[in-house]
């Protein structure tokens, strides 16, 4: 098996192992279906999306189309060390929201606001989470063209999360402001 071979499927476990290990955390509360269908109405949810599978969808064409990928083995361990932690941040936030989780910006009355857990460093860990995942795959890569989406995915992270914060801001009120001078939004202690 050849290294570009090996790095691919290192990576694809990597990814796949700790997509199925964290999503294990989140309980549903609607169906896969139902969430489909109210993500369609929300276009930060579609472009943040599209955009993270743009990013890792370009580093992987970027991977493969090279006549020799010949990874750097420290910076392909550090890639890896991101993506891990990526995960690990992504584990124990979907373990502590659980049902409270939607992929949408809308907020109902059954869900409570979380701020225990990891939620108590940050208010948007799995935002965190999905940048480090992103990171790391281009690290790992050594991907150039994947920092476009990367840096793309950011900024529309950077919009959503005021409007995510109204909604938020409406459905708990100050419970929410109190958190929310409480911890930084996806930066521990910076921002």
């Amino acid at each position: 098996m050849g290294t570009q071979t090996s790095s691919l499927i290192i990576y694809i476990i990597v990814i796949f192992t700790g997509r199925l290990l964290s999503q294990r955390q989140r309980r549903r509360r609607q169906s896969l279906s139902t969430q489909w269908q109210s993500m369609v109405n929300d276009p930060t949810t579609l472009a943040s999306g599209l955009l993270v599978a743009i990013a890792i969808g370009m580093a992987l064409i970027e991977a493969t189309l090279r006549q020799n990928i010949t990874l750097q083995l420290h910076t392909a361990l550090i890639g890896v060390i991101i993506l891990i932690v990526g995960w690990g941040i992504a584990y124990f936030a979907n373990r502590e929201i659980g049902e409270n989780w939607s992929p949408t910006l809308e907020k109902t009355e059954e869900q409570k606001l979380v701020t225990s857990g990891i939620y108590v460093i940050v208010r948007h860990p799995l935002y965190l989470s999905g940048l480090l995942i992103l990171v790391g795959t281009n690290v790992y890569f050594g991907s150039k063209w994947a920092w476009l989406g990367t840096t793309l995915a950011l900024i529309v992270i950077l919009l959503r999360i005021p409007i995510e914060e109204k909604h938020l801001k409406e459905r708990f009120g100050e419970e929410y402001i109190a958190y929310k001078r409480r911890t930084k939004a996806i930066l521990p202690w910076i921002f």
